[in-house]
C-alpha cells in the first residue's frame, strides 16, 4: 500500500491536469485491483490458508481461482495485459512530461526509485502465483470457490483487463472534468 501511495503522489507532485488524471486513473484502478486481491484474502482466510505457503498447487487444483489471482497479481505489479500497467504507464508519461518541462533533477530521481520500486514488487506479487501453480504440496488441498466467488471476482478482473484494453472509456470521463490548479 505504501508504494502505491508513492505512486499517487506522483501525481500532486505533478500537479497539472493530466497528473491529476493519471492519479485518479491509477486509484480507481488500484481500488479495482485490491478488491480483487483482499476477496481472494477473505476467501483463503476463512477456509484457514492465512500463510503464501500454504497455497501451494492450490491453482493447480482450482485453474479459475488461480488464473483470477495471477491476473491480480499481475496487474499490482503494473505488467500488460492489465489495467495495472495503463495506470502506472499514464502516471510514469505525466512524470516524465513533467520533468521535460520542469527539469528538475529530483523528478529523475523520482522517476528512477518508481521504476525501481516497481521491479522490487515483481518479487513480492509473483511470489502468490509461484506458490499456486509452480511450487507443490504433497497434499491434495481443497477450497470452497463458489460459483458466486467465481463471478464476483471474474468481473472484477474483467474490468481490470478492460482498463488496459479500453482505457479510453475511463479517461473519457476523467476528461470532463477539469483539473486546472
Amino acid at each position: 500500500s505504501i508504494a502505491h501511495s508513492g505512486m499517487l503522489v506522483i501525481g500532486l507532485i505533478v500537479g497539472n491536469a493530466f497528473g491529476i488524471q493519471s492519479m485518479l486513473f491509477y486509484g480507481i484502478v488500484y481500488g479495482f485491483m485490491n478488491l480483487g486481491v483482499f476477496y481472494l484474502i477473505d476467501i483463503f482466510h476463512q477456509q484457514g490458508f492465512t500463510e503464501i505457503k500454504s497455497l501451494s498447487g492450490l491453482g493447480r487444483n482450482f485453474p479459475l481461482m488461480g488464473v483470477l489471482a495471477v491476473i491480480l497479481m499481475i496487474s499490482l505489479t503494473g505488467l500488460p495485459p492489465t489495467g495495472g500497467f495503463t495506470a502506472k504507464l499514464l502516471m510514469f508519461t505525466s512524470l516524465w512530461d513533467y520533468y521535460q518541462f520542469d527539469g528538475s533533477q529530483y523528478l529523475i530521481w523520482l522517476f528512477g526509485l518508481g521504476l525501481l520500486n516497481t521491479a522490487i514488487s515483481l518479487f513480492y506479487y509473483l511470489k502468490i502465483p509461484y506458490y499456486l501453480f509452480i511450487h507443490s504440496s504433497v497434499e491434495k488441498k481443497e477450497i470452497n470457490f463458489s460459483k458466486k466467488d467465481g463471478i464476483i471476482v471474474s468481473i472484477i478482473v474483467f474490468l481490470v483487463l478492460l482498463l488496459f484494453f479500453k482505457a479510453d472509456l475511463l479517461l473519457n470521463v476523467l476528461n470532463q472534468f477539469n483539473f486546472a490548479l
